[in-house]
């Protein structure tokens, strides 16, 4: 193999790698990932909102129930409110 041909396969490969570990680490890699993760994150506290809304004696448990996520998901959520 000629060295012009080794290194793109290289990078290639380094690249491929790079979106398999990243997979197997429960993250995205890709930047149309990254906007859906940011996009999800930026949504919490807005749905937390609507849900004080309409009661405004949730709990962070009642929210991370209501809302189907983790109690430090929700616990974030309404600090960021």
């Amino acid at each position: 193999m000629p060295p012009t041909e080794a290194v793109p396969r290289r990078a290639r490969a380094v690249r491929r790698h790079e979106r398999e570990v990243g997979r197997d680490r429960g993250g995205g890699g890709g930047a149309a990932e990254r906007e859906e993760l940011a996009g999800a994150q930026l949504g919490r506290p807005r749905e937390v909102l609507r849900l004080f809304a309409e009661n405004p004696f949730w709990t962070v448990r009642g929210v991370a129930r209501e809302l189907g996520v983790a109690y430090t998901t929700a616990q974030r959520a309404v600090e960021r409110l």
